[in-house]
C-alpha cells in the first residue's frame, strides 16, 4: 500500500495488473486470427463470410436445383474460425471506438452470430433437408416424390385420388418431417439459450431489429378486418367449384383446387411466359437479355423443388432464378415474383459493403418481389398485356386473384403468430396450432388435418418478411400509380425509379423507403385500403 498526497491508503498497482490490463485493452482491439493465422480486417471478414455463403449457396443450389445429395460438412468445418464469439465482441468494440459504422456493425454480427447459431444445428437441418429432397411415397403401386406431391394433388380432379395422395403425403411429413423439424425447433431454443437469449424468438427480434409486439398487433388487425371479406370470397369459391360441398365439408386436399386457374390457361401459355416477361421488363427501359449477370433455369426436371427461388449466389455478379414450369398463371405469377428479386440484386450497386449488398432486411427484396408479381392485378396490365378483354372474365380473374391474395396473407398472419408460441413458449405445439388456427381460420378441420402444418411452417421467422414486404408494396404501388399513371409497367421512367431503389440493395430498411416515400410510418392501413378498394371493384353484378 502506499500513502497519496491527503493521507489515504491506496492499493500499488504492479507490474503484473498493468500488463494484463494492458493486454486485455489490447485484445479487446485487436482482431482475433483469420483462417491464415493473421489478424482479421473488416474487409477481409466481409470477403470470408460471403465466400462462406456462396460455397453454402452453391450446395443448397444444386439440392434444389438437381436433387443432388450435399454434404455441407466441409464447408462448415472450412469456415470453423467463424464461429467464435470473440469476433462478435471484436465487430462490437470496434463500433465503440467509431471505426465502424453502427448499422454495419449490427448485419455483421447478425450474420456471425446467425453463424453461432446456426453450427451446431447443420446437422439436424440438413437431415432434415435431404429427407425431404429424397422422399418417394407410394400411392396404389405408383412412387411421388414428396416435393411433386402437392403440384400433383394440386391438378388431381378426383376427390378420392387427392384424399389417398394427402393421406400418404400426410403419413411422411408425420412420420419422418415433423420429429426432425421438431429436433431443428429444440436446438434453436437451446441454442439460443447458449448466446445469452431466452429462445429463438428473442433472438430473431433483437438481432433482426424486429418489434414483434407491435408486429402481432398488426397481424391480429389485419385478421379481423379481413374476416368478413375473406369468408364472402371462400363461400364464393367454394360455390364455384365445389356446388355440392358446404364450406365446413371442405378438406385441406379440396382447397388447393379453389386456387387453380385453369380456365384462364390460353392467356398463359407456356410459350407466352418468357416473352411477356421480356415485354415487361423492356417496357421499363430494362434488357433483360444484356444483363448478363441473371440466369434463368426453366427446366422441368422430376427432382427439381416445385417453388420457385432467387439464388443471389454473389450480388450483383451471379444470380440465379429457379423455376418449375408446369403450365397456367401460377407459372407467370411465380416467374414475375422471382424477376423482382433478381433484378433487385442485379440491379445493386456493387461498390456497397458486403451487409448492405446481402445481409439486410429481406423484407425490402420481398417488396420487390410483390410488386412485380402483382401486376397481374392491374386491369391494364392484363387487357393489355395479357390480352384478357372481356370485361366480366377480367372481373373474375381479379376476384380470384384477391381470394387467394387474402388467404395468403391471413395464412402468414396466423403463422406469425405461432411461430412466436412455437419459439417463445414452452407449449404443447400442436395444442397451440389447433387453438390459432381455429381462431384465425374459416375452414374447419379434421385432427389428421392439424398436425401436418403443427411443424411446416416457415420456422425461422421468414414470414416477418412477407408480412412487412406486404405493407411496403401496398406504399410502392400507389406512390408507381402516382408518378407514372395506371400503365407505370410500360414507362422507362418508372424502370428508373425501381432501378433507384434497387442500386441501393439492403441499404434502408422497410420503414425508412415507407418515410422516404411520404409516409409516417410503415403501416398495413394502406394495404387494407388497397384490398378493400379491390373487393368493392370485383364484386359480382345482381
Amino acid at each position: 500500500m502506499r500513502r497519496t498526497e491527503r493521507g489515504e491508503l491506496r492499493p500499488r498497482r504492479t507490474i503484473t495488473a498493468i500488463i494484463l490490463t494492458a493486454s486485455a485493452a489490447l485484445a479487446l482491439a485487436q482482431a482475433p486470427p483469420g483462417p491464415d493465422g493473421f489478424p482479421l480486417t473488416i474487409e477481409s471478414l466481409r470477403d470470408e463470410l460471403e465466400n462462406f455463403a456462396y460455397e453454402l449457396a452453391e450446395a443448397y443450389y444444386a439440392l434444389d436445383a438437381y436433387g443432388e445429395e450435399v454434404d455441407t460438412g466441409p464447408i462448415y468445418e472450412k469456415y470453423a474460425f467463424l464461429d467464435d464469439p470473440v469476433l462478435v465482441d471484436w465487430l462490437r468494440s470496434l463500433e465503440k471506438d467509431g471505426r465502424l459504422d453502427s448499422r454495419s456493425c449490427r448485419l455483421l454480427a447478425r450474420d456471425l452470430e446467425g453463424n453461432l447459431l446456426w453450427f451446431p444445428i447443420e446437422e439436424f437441418y440438413y437431415d432434415y433437408l435431404s429427407t425431404e429432397a429424397s422422399g418417394v411415397i407410394e400411392v396404389g403401386g405408383d412412387e411421388f416424390m414428396y416435393r411433386e406431391l402437392d403440384d400433383i394433388i394440386f391438378r388431381e380432379d378426383g376427390r378420392e385420388m387427392r384424399r389417398e395422395l394427402w393421406e400418404a403425403k400426410r403419413g411422411f411429413i408425420v412420420g419422418e418431417l415433423n420429429p426432425r423439424l421438431a429436433e431443428i425447433v429444440e436446438a434453436m431454443r437451446r441454442e439460443s439459450r447458449r448466446l445469452g437469449y431466452a429462445d429463438f424468438a428473442d433472438f430473431y427480434a433483437r438481432t433482426h431489429g424486429r418489434d414483434f409486439g407491435r408486429l402481432a398487433a398488426d397481424c391480429i388487425y389485419l385478421l379481423g378486418a379481413t374476416r368478413g371479406m375473406y369468408e364472402t370470397l371462400a363461400t364464393e369459391r367454394v360455390r364455384a367449384v365445389f356446388p355440392d360441398l358446404a364450406l365446413e365439408e371442405v378438406r385441406s386436399y379440396d382447397r388447393g383446387q379453389l386456387w387453380r386457374t385453369d380456365g384462364y390457361d390460353r392467356y398463359f401459355t407456356a410459350e407466352r411466359l418468357i416473352p411477356l416477361m421480356l415485354e415487361f421488363t423492356e417496357g421499363l427501359g430494362i434488357d433483360f437479355t444484356a444483363l448478363g449477370n441473371v440466369s434463368l433455369d426453366a427446366e422441368n426436371r422430376p427432382e427439381k423443388e416445385p417453388r420457385a427461388a432467387c439464388w443471389p449466389m454473389r450480388v450483383p455478379e451471379d444470380i440465379r432464378v429457379l423455376v418449375k414450369p408446369t403450365g397456367g398463371f401460377t407459372d407467370y405469377e411465380t416467374l414475375f415474383h422471382e424477376l423482382g428479386h433478381a433484378l433487385h440484386f442485379a440491379y445493386t450497386d456493387p461498390e456497397l459493403p458486403y451487409e448492405f449488398r446481402l445481409l439486410g432486411d429481406d423484407a425490402v427484396t420481398e417488396t420487390y418481389a410483390f410488386t412485380l408479381e402483382n401486376v397481374f392485378e392491374n386491369p391494364l396490365f392484363l387487357e393489355l398485356a395479357v390480352g384478357m378483354t372481356d370485361e366480366e372474365e377480367m372481373r373474375r380473374f381479379r376476384r380470384e386473384q384477391l381470394f387467394a391474395e387474402v388467404s395468403s396473407l391471413r395464412g402468414y398472419c396466423t403463422s406469425f403468430l405461432y411461430e412466436m408460441v412455437l419459439h417463445g413458449v414452452e407449449a404443447d405445439p400442436l395444442e397451440s396450432y389447433v387453438e390459432l388456427v381455429d381462431w384465425a381460420g374459416v375452414w374447419s378441420r379434421t385432427a389428421q388435418e392439424y398436425d401436418t402444418g403443427v411443424y411446416l411452417t416457415n420456422e425461422d421467422f421468414y414470414t416477418t418478411n412477407y408480412l412487412y414486404a406486404w405493407m411496403l408494396e401496398a406504399v410502392i404501388r400507389r406512390e408507381l400509380v402516382r408518378r407514372f399513371g395506371d400503365d407505370w409497367w410500360r414507362e422507362p421512367a418508372a424502370g428508373d425509379f425501381f432501378q433507384g431503389l434497387w442500386s441501393r440493395g439492403y441499404l434502408l430498411t422497410p420503414e425508412e423507403i415507407a418515410v422516404e416515400l411520404g409516409h409516417a410510418e410503415l403501416s398495413p392501413v394502406p394495404l387494407l385500403e388497397r384490398l378493400l378498394a379491390e373487393d368493392e371493384a370485383t364484386r359480382p353484378g345482381d
